[in-house]
């Protein structure tokens, strides 16, 4: 998460979160937000879906779940 194609990212650019949050993506549960990348002006969530992907999803689609 630290390089993108183009070298290092800005340390400003990632965050980590621990431990993984809950989130939902159209009021219906997507797994597990557990970093943040800031990517040509949006803020994407790296998400693990209930399969054990991974994805990553804009940060405006997504909202923090009650539970999961």
């Amino acid at each position: 998460m630290q390089y993108d194609v183009y070298g290092s990212r800005s340390p400003d650019h990632v965050r980590k979160v621990d431990p993984p949050v809950p989130v939902e993506k159209a009021w219906v549960a997507a797994g597990f937000v557990d970093a943040w990348i800031f990517e040509k002006g949006t803020w994407y969530g790296r998400v693990k879906g209930t399969e054990n992907k991974y994805s990553w999803i804009p940060g405006i689609e997504l909202r923090q779940a009650e539970q999961f």
